[in-house]
């Protein structure tokens, strides 16, 4: 995966995380309570990063999990995007979360970082991306509408407590889209 993410005029890096940068995560999920409010129905509560790094869907493994980090120049984590190889079935992908710093929303760098992860999947041969998004994630839901997700289905997800609705949405790689 290309380790440089341009959005207008400004760089980014992008690099693999992994235990060693769980506080910088933590801060992240911090910076992020936003998020972790809908999800959790409460502010972070310090083990956020290691879930990250580590929940699995079922019959997954670690060899099939990749959490990205996004640099910005002060090398600050600005971002993240959890990626899992073939799940929920072979040579679909799923983005199990992405979050970027409410400081640095609205500059494009999600867009750009669903880019690349839809050039990265149809290079490791995938046929196509999967997410689930909270119901109550209005923005969310929006976002990922707008970069050619669709919902295909629904589910139910108990997540630290709190039930939710989760809507399933999926982008079906096909290179002229890319």
């Amino acid at each position: 995966m290309n380790n440089i993410l341009h959005v207008e005029n400004e760089k980014y890096e992008m690099n693999s995380l992994s235990q060693a940068n769980i506080e910088e995560i933590q801060s992240l999920c911090d910076s992020c309570n936003d998020y972790f409010l809908i999800s959790q129905g409460c502010k972070t509560i310090g083990n956020e990063a290691l879930d990250i790094l580590t929940s699995l869907p079922p019959h997954n493994d670690m060899n099939d999990k990749d959490v990205i980090g996004i640099y910005n120049t002060q090398k600050k984590l600005i971002g993240l995007v959890d990626l899992v190889k073939n799940y929920p079935n072979e040579g679909v992908w799923i983005i199990g979360l992405m979050l970027i710093d409410p400081k640095e929303r609205r500059k494009k760098i999600g867009q750009e970082m669903d880019k690349i992860i839809k050039t990265h999947v149809l290079s490791q041969s995938g046929k196509a991306i999967q997410l689930g998004v909270l119901r109550e994630n209005k923005t969310g839901r929006a976002f990922w509408g707008k970069l050619g997700y669709l919902k295909v289905g629904e589910t139910k997800s108990e997540i630290k407590g709190s039930q939710h609705e989760i809507d399933l949405m999926r982008f079906d790689i096909k290179t002229s889209e890319i």
